[in-house]
């Protein structure tokens, strides 16, 4: 996974990403989270996934309803330290869906 996102140099071997073999460009159309999410968590959900759209070079997108899909609709306004475990997986996700769903 880490090959295919580009976080580790390949060696050997093939992958196919969307249809397109060892392809970089196949990743400006794919989100990841590898592990645990990497939030700023003095920043609210919104002002993370601002972040990260800016970040990416992302247009942006509507957050409301980004968070409502992983299921954050309430937790916009909230400071990302006080989210649970899951809560910031959560939002993790939401900000791996930020490329895919304005591509």
């Amino acid at each position: 996974m880490r090959i295919i996102c580009g976080l580790t140099q390949q060696s050997a071997g093939n992958y196919t990403l969307l249809g397109k073999s060892n392809d970089d460009s196949a990743r400006n159309r794919m989100g990841m989270l590898i592990e645990k999410p990497g939030i700023y968590e003095h920043m609210t959900a919104t002002e993370n996934l601002r972040y990260f759209s800016l970040l990416f070079g992302i247009p942006s997108p509507d957050y409301n309803k980004i968070l409502k899909m992983v299921g954050l609709q309430n937790a916009g306004k909230k400071k990302a330290r006080t989210f649970s475990l899951g809560m910031k997986q959560r939002l993790g996700i939401a900000i791996a869906l930020l490329a895919i769903l304005t591509s």
